[in-house]
């Protein structure tokens, strides 16, 4: 449904128009001088008479301005139509009962209103019917009505005949104006139903972007609950092999049960570690999550006498989107991963911008790189490190951002990535990439 706040003034401007145009002829009717042998009749017995007359041109006026109004020319129902139709007629019929002599006087104006609203309220076949009508009774009534007002026969009379042919040609003019606008009013309200559904999709997408970080923190404990399957259950499960061996050469081997020990009490503190770890990243909440902090993190685990990081971080992460935050974690601590695991690099630079309207990512390294297009290195197929980047493909889509991998043989490889600020103000858009 439309809006009251649009408004379609085109229809009440033709109607001006009309009013306007067509006072010349009602003019000429009201005043004309007589012209002999007819002379001038006595149309007016009563001063009341042309205020009557005068009323009912004006009162179909005042309808239009109500149906303007109150319904801006929007009621469907044709009921409603041929009622308001009828209101702009009977002030009309009305003086034509009561003052029959009126009806040369008032032919010209009835005939431009139902011109109009024939256009305007019924459909196109049947408005040309009824247009076709039109014509046939205004022509007849030109060609056989005697007219009062008309001159007498000569060269007067040829001058009537013309203006003849200008109210026909005046009466089609109008019901084309009535026609088009009819036509353009359906598309303008289609257009406007359709930005109004629009809009409203725009905001649903919103509301399920903004949903994007409730998904992200779920995956990101599903993520976390494999960790302590994987990390965790290692560590315990080698405590225990580890405790058996001890159990095993306590008596044959005291020094080898010593040792056993150990290993056993280094990978229960491991494990210990892991579940802090997991513990803390689970109490973590939009408040407490510092990306900066969390980075450093990350880059603690590259062992500073083996690599050289060049670490750089710019910006602040208010008004940045949950989603966006684990998104950029996930990107460096992909890329510190497949470097510890797979680059021979002793190089990595890393930074983060957190702009204004997007986050620019990249972790690059100075190591053995690989041929994109041949399918080596992290890149082949049943690698780990592929599913981690297809993770990242997935992640960063999912908050409207563009991921990219470059790397060359030799030439180490580059992570980047752009995300915007706040994934749902750029839905229907798209994010213009360096």
């Amino acid at each position: 449904m439309v809006t009251k706040s649009f408004r379609d003034y085109t229809r009440l401007v033709i109607v001006t128009f009309i009013f306007t145009s067509n006072a010349l002829i009602f003019a000429r009717r009201l005043f004309a001088p007589g012209f002999p042998p007819h002379g001038k009749p006595e149309l007016f017995f009563d001063p009341l008479h042309p205020v009557l007359l005068s009323f009912a041109v004006f009162f179909w006026y005042l309808v239009e301005l109500f149906e303007f109004w109150k319904m801006n020319y929007n009621q469907e129902k044709r009921s409603v139509s041929i009622i308001l139709l009828l209101l702009r007629l009977v002030p009309f019929l009305l003086n034509v009962v009561f003052f029959p002599q009126y009806l040369e006087i008032l032919m010209p104006i009835l005939i431009v209103v139902m011109a109009f609203y024939s256009a305007v309220y019924f459909s196109p076949s049947v408005g040309v019917f009824l247009l076709l009508c039109i014509l046939a009774t205004q022509f007849f009534a030109d060609a056989r009505l005697i007219d009062t007002f008309r001159p007498p026969a000569g060269e007067m009379r040829q001058s009537e005949y013309l203006f003849s042919i200008y109210k026909l040609m005046n009466t089609l003019l109008i019901w084309l104006l009535g026609f088009f606008w009819k036509r353009d009013h359906h598309r303008w309200r289609q257009n406007q139903q359709l930005n109004l559904e629009l809009q409203k999709s725009q905001n649903q997408l919103r509301e399920y972007a903004e949903r994007v970080a409730d998904t992200v923190m779920l995956e990101e404990r599903t993520r976390l609950a494999r960790d302590i399957h994987d990390s965790v259950g290692h560590n315990l499960t080698a405590a225990t092999i580890q405790l058996s061996k001890s159990e095993g050469y306590f008596e044959k081997d005291p020094k080898v049960a010593r040792t056993a020990l150990i290993e056993a009490r280094n990978c229960i503190q491991a494990g210990i570690q892991d579940i802090r770890e997991v513990l803390s990243a689970l109490n973590t909440n939009r408040q407490e999550f510092d990306i900066f902090s969390q980075i450093h993190g990350l880059v603690e685990k590259l062992p500073s006498e083996q690599f050289k990081v060049e670490l750089d971080l710019q910006g602040e992460q208010k008004d940045y989107n949950m989603a966006v935050l684990y998104a950029i974690y996930r990107i460096v601590q992909e890329g510190i991963t497949n470097i510890l695991k797979h680059s021979g690099a002793d190089a990595v630079h890393i930074s983060v911008g957190l702009g204004a309207e997007s986050a620019q990512v990249n972790v690059e390294d100075n190591g053995q790189g690989f041929d994109m297009n041949a399918g080596q290195g992290p890149l082949r197929e049943n690698n780990t490190a592929a599913f981690g980047l297809q993770g990242l493909r997935d992640r960063i889509s999912l908050v409207r951002g563009e991921f990219y991998i470059h790397s060359q043989p030799d030439r180490g490889v580059r992570l980047e990535a752009k995300i915007p600020r706040q994934p749902a103000r750029v839905i229907g858009g798209k994010l213009n990439a360096r």
